[in-house]
Order: structure tokens, then sequence, then C-alpha cells
């Protein structure tokens, strides 16, 4: 018969119907209808990721094959086979349909493994058709898939592309083809940018070294006292030459050679406060007449420690201070 209509009900005749139609016939007529691809609503249909170790996942949805529907009802497990020791390939998950054992399904099409990998061609005649869904950067050597190995190639229309009506919409090959050159594009320039910023930054760093390079020390600042008749509650300031206080300073308090603890406890020598532009010591209990006491103060201080430093001499004579002030270097440790 050269000319076929569909489709009629069939009469029955002499215990024979007249209208006799097979699988053939319905996937050759919706073929006609409904275009190859993956179901883009969800979006997120058969798309392949990363799973742990050697194993990506294919996401569960629906795809159409000539006519023919495929339905994945959860998330498939596939498993990569392992890496080759010196050279790359590239595999690629599909999606089949066979007519000879009459069957759908999901799988992965080894590649083969080479210096200028290339993923395997799919499968297109008369007894198979083969999407497909996505590639995988297989890498020598590697021991697990990362996301960052596995190409969506749904949407690209030469291998799969996504279900579309009667009319054509729009053919996602080319927006595909143009969307990895951009891709590629923008990568490579991202990657200049990277080097650039490196450099940039190194750059940076080795001239913040040699600029933070210099010489550091340790000034230390030192008073002497000694009472001369027994006080209760005495005070001095850290008032040598050339000294400023900071919160960060060293200061260290001895009473008759012994170093003295500071605190504001019942056992505690002495205490210190700042009141933003003196830094005043209180000593705790009776000082007795004859009592010598040294404050020295350490300093960090950054430069050229040649430059010398000061100490304080202070004598009190019947509670009266006489101070004299000398400049000198005395106390400097390199370091």
């Amino acid at each position: 018969m050269a000319i076929k209509g569909y489709f009629f009900n069939a009469v029955q005749s002499g215990g024979a119907y007249d209208r006799i139609y097979n699988a053939e016939d319905v996937t050759s007529y919706l073929s006609k209808l409904v275009s190859n691809g993956v179901f883009a609503d969800p979006a997120y249909q058969l798309q392949v990721r990363a799973s742990s170790g050697m194993q990506v996942v294919v996401n569960e949805g629906e795809g159409w094959i000539n006519g023919h529907k495929i339905v994945n009802t959860e998330d498939m497990i596939l498993s990569v086979d392992s890496s080759d020791i010196l050279l790359n390939r590239k595999d690629r998950v599909i999606c089949y349909l066979d007519l000879s054992t009459r069957e759908m399904g999901i799988e992965i099409k080894k590649g083969t493994p080479s210096s200028t990998p290339s993923a395997p061609a799919l499968t297109r005649n008369s007894e198979r058709y083969e999407l497909g869904l996505a590639i995988i950067k297989v890498n020598h050597g590697i021991t697990s898939i990362t996301n960052s190995m596995i190409s969506d190639s749904r949407p690209n229309s030469a291998v799969c592309g996504f279900v579309r009506g009667l009319v054509e919409q729009v053919d996602t090959e080319d927006l595909f083809l143009q969307y990895e050159a951009a891709y590629a594009e923008q990568l490579e320039r991202m990657n200049e940018w990277e080097a650039e910023m490196e450099t940039s930054f190194d750059n940076w760093f080795s001239t913040l070294t040699q600029q933070l390079n210099v010489n550091t020390y340790i000034k230390a600042y030192q008073k002497d006292i000694e009472i001369s008749r027994s006080t209760t509650g005495y005070q001095t300031t850290l008032d040598m030459t050339a000294y400023s206080y900071d919160e960060s300073d060293i200061i260290d308090v001895y009473i008759n050679g012994m170093l003295s603890i500071k605190g504001s406890g019942l056992r505690d020598d002495w205490d210190g406060s700042y009141d933003g532009n003196v830094y005043t010591i209180t000593f705790n209990h009776e000082l007795l007449s004859g009592t010598r006491i040294m404050i020295r103060a350490l300093k960090a201080k950054i430069g050229d420690p040649s430059m010398g430093g000061s100490s304080f001499s202070e004598l009190t004579i019947d509670n009266v201070v006489q101070g004299t002030t000398t400049d000198s270097a005395e106390g400097e440790i390199q370091s």
C-alpha cells in the first residue's frame, strides 16, 4: 500500500479487523509532533552531576527519542571507569533507544585515552539512537570526579537538546555553541586577570617585605629612687627623658633589688594607672626609709639603636624629689 492514514477505528469483517496499527505506527506519528531531547521543565531533568569517588549521578527526569518516552523515576548512580595512568580521555553519558532489544536506558559510553582526547561518537541508525547528556573529562591519575569535570550537553540540539513541540521554537545547537564560546572567552579573561592580580600581589608583597626589613630593638628607660623617710601610698610617674608610655610597654619595678608584683590585691606591691598623659605608679604598702626602687620601662623600637636613649635618676631627701637626667644608650637590646 502506497498511502497510510492515521488513525481510524477498526471494523471487524469476517473475524478480522480492517485497521491494524502497531507501536511503530504510533511512534512514527508522535515523532513528527515532538522533537527528540530532554524535557526542559524542570530544568534539572536528566542532568549529570558528580557523586563520590569515580561516580556520577543522573537526575530523575524524562526524555524523548523518536516517539518513545523514557522516564527515570529516581536519581541514578553510574560508575566511571578508572583513569588511565598517562593519558586523558573523555567519556559520554548517554540516553538511548534500542529497537533490537525493545528498551531504553542511560549509561556511560567510555572514550579512548589520548593526548588529545575526544568524546565517543553517538550511535544513530535504524536500530539504535543515542542522546548525549554530558561529557566527563577523565584526566590521567584522578581518583574522583568533580562537577568541574562534567560538561552538560543537554542544551546542545546537535547531540541532545530540549523537547520541542510541532513548531520548532528555537534551535539550541547555535545557542549552545555561542554559550560555550562565551564561557571559554570569559574563562580565558578570568585566568588572565587572576595571573595579573597574582603578579601584582607578588610585586606588592616583595616591596612591602623590603620596606619592613628594618632594625628592631628594645630600649630600656630607667628611673632610680631612694626613699629618705618612711611613707605609705607613695606615688611616682614615668617621667624619663624622651619616654612616652604605650600599653605595649613592659614595666618592671624592683624594690631593694627584688622584682615586685603588680596588682591591687593585699599581696601585690604596686599598681599602675594611665590618664592619657602620664603613667603613675602607686605603691600599696609602706616604704621604709632607705628603700631603693628601680623602675624600668622596656619599649619596642624600629630604627637605628645607635640613636641613644635616656635614663632618669631621682633621689628623695626629706620627701622632696631631686631629679637629674642624662642622655645615653643604656639598656638597649638589639633584636
